[in-house]
């Protein structure tokens, strides 16, 4: 029968002690949690041709929910990652220069709203003090977001509506339905995002709040109808959206 020498025997255990100290120090540096956020979501609208102009629609209330996962990586240091769902939109006005392939606007204004829904994978790096009070601390966080739509939802449109061409007698008149201005959306955004705020440890629990800024470096836009045109070419112009939200939440 083999038998190990007695001082092999004892680095070993201290290997496999070392090993599994040095783990659940790592794991101790692992938290998962959970985050909300309510939001006030606005997009930034550019035209690329000089005969359209498109202005931004106003500002809705929208959420982000989701896990996130802290990974301390040095003193006060953690990367910083999750999946979360965020509502966003594209909502946009524009004055002139717009007409149908059908000859039955022109119109001479219009607005459409979209409601948008993500899921976002964060790649942030977050920085903490130490205590400003007691098991109080100042967290900043920066970093980037990959998005995915999963889902769009026309909200309002003065774009679409059902139109009457007229015909001169005996033939009768006819109905064509035009659809919205947009005709789809890219699927993935990129965005730059921005925390600061305020952690609370309580046991091995920590809550936290803050103010969250996101901005969407994509074009939301992939393409409009073509039965719509300006009048010098297509309809062709960017919209990119922005988010600023409170956040709240908990990491076990």
């Amino acid at each position: 029968m083999f038998f190990l020498p007695k001082k092999l025997l004892i680095i070993v255990f201290c290997l496999l002690v070392f090993s599994v100290d040095n783990t659940y120090a790592q794991f101790k540096n692992f938290k998962v949690g959970f985050k909300g956020a309510f939001a006030y979501a606005f997009n930034r609208t550019d035209s690329k041709t000089q005969t359209l102009k498109f202005d931004s629609d106003g500002q809705t209330p929208k959420m982000i929910v989701g896990i996130i996962t802290d990974i301390q990586f040095a003193n006060n240091y953690a990367f910083s990652t999750g999946v979360l769902f965020a509502t966003k939109q594209c909502s946009f006005s524009q004055k002139g220069g717009i007409t149908s392939t059908t000859g039955v606007l022109p119109t001479i204004s219009g607005a459409e709203s979209w409601g948008l829904q993500y899921l976002q994978i964060p790649m942030t790096v977050k920085m903490f003090t130490r205590d400003v009070f007691y098991n109080a601390k100042v967290y900043v966080q920066a970093g980037t977001q990959l998005e995915f739509l999963i889902n769009k939802s026309n909200k309002s449109s003065t774009f679409a509506s059902q139109k009457t061409i007229e015909n001169t007698p005996p033939k009768p008149n006819e109905y064509i339905v035009e659809p919205e201005l947009m005709s789809s959306f890219n699927a993935i955004d990129l965005s730059l995002t921005a925390s600061a705020g305020l952690e609370y440890s309580i046991g091995d629990s920590i809550l936290f709040g803050g103010i969250n800024f996101q901005t969407g470096s994509f074009n939301t836009i992939n393409k409009t109808n073509t039965v719509y045109k300006s009048l010098g070419g297509n309809v062709d112009f960017s919209s990119k959206n922005v988010l600023i939200s409170i956040e709240i939440g908990i990491k076990l």
